[in-house]
């Protein structure tokens, strides 16, 4: 980390603990938490961040950078932005891995599952809007919770979690 500054550095140090923290307890510290396991005071803390609802949004809007380049292809080519989306889950893992916790309940993974859900109603538009809606609720938390998990274990490689992961989409709009 040589050449970054000793205050981007401490925000980096920030984000990186709180990404653990969630990790390894699965749930989310208070400011008191995480600056004892940092060791820095609280006004340091809010030096960079005001709350850690503030942080949390910074990590979202990394993550949202992810994801706006791969939206426009999501309708022009699925398997290819099903595999570099999880390439850059990947890339992303630490963040990924909390934004996309069920149990942490961020508003980032739903803001995904309603993206996801939208895609899906686009792509079954000839079916009934109530079948449609269950389909699209269904695929929606079986893919971040499937995706949530791979993430989690890397039980598979990424090209084989890819073809599994899109094998199930093409079957669900079948």
């Amino acid at each position: 980390m040589s050449g970054i500054k000793e205050s981007e550095r401490t925000k980096l140090l920030i984000k990186k603990v709180f990404l653990r923290y969630c990790n390894e307890k699965n749930q989310k510290p208070n400011v008191k938490e995480l600056c004892a396991q940092i060791g820095i005071n609280r006004g340091t803390f809010y030096n960079h961040y005001e709350s850690i609802d503030d942080l949390v949004s910074t990590l979202m809007n990394e993550a949202d950078d992810i994801m706006d380049v791969h939206r426009s292809w999501m309708k022009n080519d699925l398997y290819k932005a099903v595999y570099d989306i999880t390439n850059d889950f990947l890339k992303e893992r630490e963040i990924m891995l909390v934004l996309l916790n069920p149990d942490l309940g961020f508003p980032y993974r739903n803001e995904i599952k309603t993206s996801i859900q939208l895609h899906f109603s686009q792509l079954l538009y000839s079916m009934n809007k109530q079948d449609r809606d269950y389909i699209s609720e269904f695929a929606s938390n079986g893919i971040l919770n499937t995706t949530h998990k791979w993430i989690k274990e890397q039980v598979m490689d990424h090209k084989t979690f890819v073809n599994f992961l899109y094998s199930m989409i093409t079957k669900l709009i079948a």
